[in-house]
């Protein structure tokens, strides 16, 4: 047996791991499976051709398609049985391709290749935590702890930590699952050719210079050196370097139009979505485009999406953004009320340069307890608790209560501070935001249960009519052509696959096979909490009603996604990619 720090033990839980990922993808997209019982077992059963299958023996049946492995692997042909290693299975499926025409030699290929830089990724993650705490349990602490905790990522996607564009010495440098942390580089440019956009609102114009000054000596270097002439640019120090040989920025380099000053001290940490640092002496986080390929797209910013950014921050001080906050005052969002870019020589923004500048709740001193949702749902490496386990422990023990009924109490706070007021957004204000586990922040009180919300990612907010009618006579930018006003039935499917699916049923599921509690009690509850607030009367009860009255719902199809190498940030129609799903809200009002 392998002991818990040899590299083959940890190169075999992330291999479970990201097979894992890999077939609850392809078994929410691909209708040809079963559960079944196998030699005694119970086991998912997929159908790959006629008298091909393969079979995983389960240790946990989810009715939310988040089932747990065994780690045996078996590829069935007629009678004749063949044990495989999690990369061979996944390569058979991948040779069958079941659920369309086979794929090409090259593309399997490219995709498995995908699929070992991500099982690489979270083996050199559970090495680093390995290394660093001397154990695999995910403790967690603070902010920038939970975002750097995230060693398995999406758990419904064939390849959920592929980072294509980086070698090994960059990995450990600009990874947040290797506790990543970097010094940022200043640039000067000449304003000739910068872009400097802000919101109505955003009066700190003096920003940089604030934050150089805080930086001590290398700070006060920079701005010793800077040319007041010029206005300065902070950069991730790996995207200037994949970008100075840009046609544009190489002849502004030479002509004297943009200038490296130096690095300052301050290490900056990237979060969760890699491209966004975090630094906690900083009142600003900032978010830049990266040239590599994350998942499923090349991670670029583009004007639209940073206009999107202070649309949202004018939102929140209009009188109907206001009045949002006032009624659900544990909800907040995490503004981006800025940006910066160079301009091309035919004056349009570059978007490899972009910078949007987030407000940063999360100084030192207050960043206590404030953990991403993916990381309180995030399994342990040896499936046996997880961060949210954790807090039901210490609710359990301050409460007095069973695990099962500190479980329901957590989902009850979970509701009130994380699903309403995101819920409500839309049904009472139009407001339509993508609050994944990603997106979805909770501040969490010392005796476990969640007190406040910080939502982030503005640049994925929409509006629906309802929304667009209240805001567009105070709202200028808003524009019906723009593409974030959207249909009810659209914005219904993106919120219900983001809200839902993505967020609260991987909490129900943690939740549930943490605390022995099971799936069910908590469908049950997330159902009834639906019908209240339907009940008790909203503007628009589309959502609601699509969440509760619907047999099926819309869920983002990740797999499909990747093997048909879509590139999700510049699909023209972004519902194409989305496949029906039995919705299990649904299906507990149909069994009563």
């Amino acid at each position: 047996m392998n002991s818990p720090t040899s590299h083959k033990y940890l190169n075999d839980l992330a291999s479970k791991a990201g097979l894992t990922c890999f077939i609850n993808s392809l078994l929410r997209e691909y209708r040809g499976w079963s559960v079944g019982i196998w030699q005694e077992k119970e086991a998912v059963l997929i159908d790959l051709a006629p008298d091909v299958q393969a079979v995983l023996p389960l240790s946990h049946h989810s009715q939310l398609g988040l089932f747990q492995y065994q780690g045996e692997y078996v590829l069935k042909k007629g009678k004749v049985l063949r044990a495989l290693s999690a990369l061979e299975l996944m390569d058979q499926i991948l040779r069958y391709a079941p659920w369309s025409k086979p794929l090409a030699e090259r593309d399997r290929e490219e995709l498995l290749a995908r699929i070992e830089n991500s099982n690489r990724i979270m083996f050199l993650a559970l090495r680093e935590q390995q290394e660093t705490c001397g154990n695999l349990e995910m403790k967690p602490e603070n902010f920038v702890q939970g975002e750097q905790s995230l060693w398995m990522g999406h758990n419904f996607h064939p390849a959920p930590k592929s980072r294509e564009g980086w070698e090994d010495h960059e990995l450990a440098l600009y990874s947040p699952e290797l506790n990543g942390k970097f010094a940022l580089l200043w640039l000067e440019v000449h304003p000739s050719i910068l872009v400097r956009k802000t919101s109505k609102s955003f009066s700190d114009h003096e920003w940089l210079v604030h934050m150089l000054a805080s930086e001590g000596a290398s700070g006060e270097t920079i701005l010793e050196k800077r040319d007041p002439n010029f206005s300065l640019l902070p950069f991730h120090p790996w995207q200037w370097q994949a970008i100075k040989k840009q046609v544009d920025i190489a002849s502004y380099v030479d002509d004297g139009l943009i200038r490296e000053i130096g690095e300052t001290d301050s290490p900056w940490f990237p979060t969760s979505s890699v491209r966004t640092l975090y630094n906690p002496k900083h009142k600003y986080m900032l978010k830049y485009s990266l040239n590599i390929m994350l998942t499923n797209s090349v991670r670029k910013l583009y004007e639209h999406e940073v206009d999107r950014g202070l649309q949202v921050d004018d939102v929140l001080q209009s009188d109907v953004g206001k009045k949002w906050l006032s009624e659900y005052p544990a909800a907040s969002v995490m503004g981006e009320p800025c940006y910066l870019a160079i301009k091309d020589h035919n004056g349009d923004l570059i978007p490899d340069t972009i910078l949007s500048v987030r407000y940063n709740p999360f100084s030192e001193g207050s960043d206590e307890r404030c953990f991403v949702l993916g990381a309180l749902t995030q399994a342990d490496s040896d499936e046996k608790g997880s961060l949210l386990k954790r807090m039901i422990d210490r609710l359990s023990k301050s409460r007095s209560l069973t695990l099962q009924s500190a479980a329901q109490e957590w989902f009850a706070h979970y509701l009130d501070v994380v699903v309403q007021p995101l819920l409500m957004a839309q049904a009472d204000f139009g407001i339509l935001m993508g609050a994944h586990q990603q997106n979805i922040v909770v501040k969490i009180d010392p005796t476990g249960i969640p007190e406040k919300l910080y939502f982030r990612d503005c640049q994925g907010t929409g509006y629906s009519k309802l929304g667009y009618d209240l805001l567009s006579p105070t709202i200028k930018s808003l524009d019906i052509e723009n593409g974030n006003i959207l249909q009810n039935n659209e914005g219904n499917i993106l919120l219900s696959y983001y809200l839902m699916i993505n967020a609260s049923f991987a909490v129900i599921n943690r939740l549930g096979v943490d605390c022995g509690l099971g799936e069910e009690p908590l469908i049950q509850q997330l159902r009834d909490y639906l019908l209240e607030l339907r009940e008790r009367g909203v503007q628009d009860s589309s959502c609601l009603d699509y969440l509760i009255d619907s047999a099926e719902l819309l869920n983002k199809g990740n797999f499909i996604c990747t093997v048909e190498q879509f590139n999700e940030n510049t699909l023209e129609n972004p519902l194409a990619i989305y496949q029906a799903i039995p919705n299990p809200i649904y299906q507990l009002g149909v069994q009563k």
